[in-house]
């Protein structure tokens, strides 16, 4: 990264950068197939932090990279607050970024698009996180209790040190772990999170702290908070909503207007609908890693629509 250009980074993020740099950082993208992946990440990571960061909190980070390479640099002022945060991070370690807040070292890992990646947390919980998912947790766990924050989509093998609980915060919805293996959804663009279980049990209750509503969910069963704020409960298949972790997704009878934002993650693609009312078209089939033209063309036939591509985005439409 020694020919890497903080400032021109910080204007490309903001907006800011003329057409010039705009193009020079792009050429500088495209020298690099790995690149490209992971200024994704931190865009994707950039989200959760915009406007929960702090100057302070920047300059301690900046600070902790200087320790950390060895080097030494001048206090900056002026940077934007989430760009300068990106470009710290992607100094210390590819597409985990790291913050300080309240005295504790909070790490928060992005996963680019079209990506799968897996990590083990500091108790030895074992995690899976799909593409376009962002993982918040401290770098070090407390005595009394595990508190992570996901955005997307992560499966959790949660290993048991002690009789600390393990909680993760997704959306309107906070999953305790009783057993050993579960998954979360807590996609922005779908409402409502959902939590299926593989093994053991798993408390679910509304992240509003004043319901008092919790209930443990058994293997094979899926819960999430409805309308009313109480949890619904129902048997599914759990190989399907595991699939994903070995590298096939999988829908079953799923509309369209929940199943366009997990393909936006697995293919790495910008996906629309010409017409709002066919986001209730129910789409199911197994899919792979592997992407073309053919394989958008099936996707968008098996729905009875046809597809257009226009650079990295695809429109799904009525047949003409």
């Amino acid at each position: 990264m020694n020919d890497f250009n903080w400032e021109l980074f910080d204007r490309y993020l903001a907006g800011s950068a003329t057409p010039a740099e705009r193009q020079k950082f792009e050429q500088w993208l495209a020298g690099d197939p790995e690149r490209e992946p992971l200024v994704r990440a931190f865009q994707a990571a950039l989200q959760n932090l915009e406007g929960a960061v702090t100057e302070e909190e920047v300059e301690a980070l900046w600070q902790g990279v200087a320790q950390r390479t060895g080097t030494t640099r001048k206090k900056r002022s002026g940077w934007i607050v989430g760009a300068g945060v990106a470009a710290a991070a992607l100094a210390v370690v590819a597409s985990t970024i790291v913050i300080m807040q309240q005295g504790e070292s909070q790490q928060i890992v992005g996963v680019p698009r079209g990506q799968v990646r897996h990590l083990v947390l500091p108790d030895s919980t074992e995690v899976i996180l799909g593409g376009g998912s962002t993982l918040k947790h401290p770098e070090r766990f407390g005595r009394d209790s595990r508190e992570v924050t996901l955005e997307g989509e992560g499966s959790f093998r949660v290993h048991h040190p002690g009789g600390s609980p393990f909680r993760v915060h997704a959306g309107d919805l906070v999953a305790t772990d009783l057993g050993t293996e579960f998954m979360v959804q807590a996609f922005p663009e779908v409402a409502g999170a959902l939590v299926v279980v593989r093994s053991g049990l798993v408390a679910v209750q509304p992240s509003d702290e004043g319901a008092a509503s919790t209930r443990d969910l058994r293997p094979g069963e899926l819960g999430r908070i409805g309308r009313d704020g109480s949890l619904e409960v129902e048997q599914v298949d759990t190989a399907a909503y595991f699939a994903w972790t070995a590298g096939t997704l999988v829908f079953d009878n799923t509309p369209l207007r929940e199943a366009l934002p997990r393909l936006a993650r697995w293919y790495d693609l910008d996906f629309q609908l010409a017409d709002s009312a066919l986001g209730d078209i129910p789409i199911s089939g197994r899919l792979d890693r592997s992407v073309s033209s053919s394989r958008l063309d099936l996707i968008a036939a098996s729905v009875g629509l046809e597809q257009t591509t226009r650079g990295r985005s695809v429109t799904l439409s009525r047949r003409r």
